[in-house]
């Protein structure tokens, strides 16, 4: 259920993203294209498949709610875009010839998986907000810099995981924030 809701918001940040990238390349001139990118930030123009531990989602203003609430519904879909990008490199490791989890897990585990490892995320930050004003739809970005292991263990054990998978499992997501690039040093142009 969680993955389904996703998928379709994952759809929407595709679509508007694409209207965008249409919109820019079909203006007539360079200084009409260059004057709508002008307020778009660059992290929304960006492939950001890389960036494991950060996640960019959006929702839409509607019934009349506050702009700060929808900001606090896009900043949460953007952190659960952090856990799907960690279970899909979970999903990776577990089909690779490296791994060394016996137990078998199945798609639907995998899919189960986002869950504990949302709930285990600690210290998100979120880097950026952008309000589309075409159509009022919130993206927000999003970095965890780090996960509370207790937490996901306790949460992989719930779904009947035997112990050494959960400890490859929790090995491997600290892994995984240890590989990402303190992206807080870099600078990263606000936009374009």
């Amino acid at each position: 259920m969680l993955e389904k809701s996703f998928l379709k918001s994952k759809q929407l940040v595709l679509c508007g993203l694409g209207v965008l990238m249409l919109q820019a390349c079909t203006c007539p001139n360079t200084s009409q294209r260059n004057s709508f990118l002008q307020d778009v930030p660059y992290w929304m123009l960006q492939n950001r498949s890389e960036y494991i531990t950060q996640g960019v989602d959006s929702s839409h203003i509607v019934d009349g709610k506050k702009t700060e609430e929808i900001e606090k519904i896009a900043t949460k879909r953007a952190t659960i875009r952090v856990a799907q990008n960690i279970v899909h490199k979970l999903k990776e490791a577990y089909l690779s010839k490296s791994n060394r989890i016996k137990q078998k897990i199945t798609n639907e585990m995998f899919i189960q998986m986002t869950q504990p490892i949302y709930d285990s995320l600690m210290n998100v930050d979120r880097l950026g907000i952008y309000i589309n004003p075409n159509n009022e739809e919130v993206f927000a970005l999003v970095r965890a810099r780090g996960f509370d292991k207790d937490a996901l263990s306790e949460g992989l054990h719930k779904m009947s995981l035997d112990n050494q998978a959960v400890s490859i499992l929790v090995a491997k997501v600290e892994e995984i924030f240890k590989d990402s690039v303190n992206y807080g040093d870099v600078k990263v142009p606000i936009a374009m």
